[in-house]
């Protein structure tokens, strides 16, 4: 048998076949790519590995580059490895091949729910988790029965207060969910990772398929927090949870994520993903946990090819986590939304 890499068109039969033959996430999906293009680079690259000429397996994330330094990046936020892979060593000599052919110092393989074990040696790894809330057995009349007393009379507090939720997917509405995100990120003292364009991107090119959704909570007509929700097959995502001062008072983010949830039940999903909070955001996690999620271990993992360039990205990485980079990244943002 004769293994082989090389670089595929996202929107072509190759990798249309293979997604089509393997269990997978939207963001594996041809959909997902003009998302990545448009928010976090315009280099996108997807490869696949064949054996004997058929498609075996493949990735689809994008080139991220600063200060002359590449990485590959599979993918945003969730990506890594579909399909059947070669062994451990023929899967590292191929990747190594696709990382000279593009100059890549690195190739980073994001970790996936339902992701398949298999011998990762030769490769970093780092842990992370998600939180996922089962669905199985809820129906939407059931759901709030399932919450704490707590939260029951905190989300039941906020409807008698006037909060409601809509669906939107206005030029507004997306500002005012960056404008609450960049909020959330300098209240919080999180780095406002995501670009405007990545946000505007998700709701322009995938609300119209049914694949995504812009939740805006309002009281008296005022926005007050949104939500954004991605769809795969079997999962919905939650994207982006944010909501202004005054919508903290209101519960708005209560409301949205229940809203949310309720959605998911109605589309017939296995679950809810909240997403991976990062290492840092410890409260953040715990308010996952308040909602009966089960916590699902992810692992990504990275391939390094250039070890000096590789390192220089790492410190780069970090020094944006800090002040004052992490606030001149909030400001850049916030002037390019």
């Amino acid at each position: 048998m004769t293994w082989a890499i090389s670089q595929t068109d996202p929107s072509g039969s190759a990798w249309l076949s293979l997604c089509a033959e393997h269990e997978h996430l939207l963001f594996h999906d041809s959909a997902w790519e003009p998302v990545l293009r448009a928010g976090v680079s315009d280099e996108s690259l997807a490869f696949v590995i064949t054996e004997d000429g058929k498609p075996r397996s493949g990735a689809l994330g994008v080139v991220v580059s600063a200060a002359g330094i590449r990485t590959g990046y599979f993918s945003y936020p969730y990506g890594g490895l579909i399909g059947s892979l070669p062994d451990n060593d023929t899967l590292r000599d191929l990747l190594r091949e696709l990382g000279r052919a593009h100059n890549l110092s690195q190739i980073q393989l994001v970790g996936y729910p339902g992701e398949p074990e298999r011998d990762w040696s030769g490769f970093e790894c780092t842990a992370d988790q998600t939180n996922i809330l089962p669905l199985e057995g809820l129906t939407p009349e059931s759901l709030l029965a399932s919450y704490k007393r707590i939260r029951r009379q905190e989300i039941k507090r906020a409807w008698k207060r006037g909060v409601a939720v809509e669906i939107r997917d206005d030029s507004d509405s997306i500002d005012s969910l960056y404008q609450f995100y960049l909020e959330t990120m300098s209240r919080t003292g999180g780095v406002a990772r995501y670009k405007p364009a990545l946000i505007r991107s998700v709701v322009e090119e995938l609300a119209p398929r049914g694949l995504a959704r812009l939740s805006v909570a309002l009281h008296e007509g005022k926005r007050i927090g949104a939500m954004l929700v991605v769809d795969s097959e079997r999962l919905s995502h939650g994207l982006m949870l944010v909501s202004s001062a005054e919508g903290r008072k209101f519960e708005a983010n209560k409301v949205l994520l229940h809203t949310a949830v309720e959605d998911a039940i109605k589309a017939c999903k296995d679950g809810f993903d909240f997403m991976p909070s990062g290492q840092s955001a410890k409260g953040v996690a715990q308010f996952k946990t308040l909602w009966h999620t089960d916590e699902v271990p992810l692992v990504h993992r990275t391939l390094v090819l250039q070890p000096l360039r590789a390192q220089v990205w790492k410190l780069m990485l970090a020094a944006a986590k800090r002040w004052p980079m992490r606030n001149l990244l909030a400001w850049k943002r916030g002037r390019s939304s």
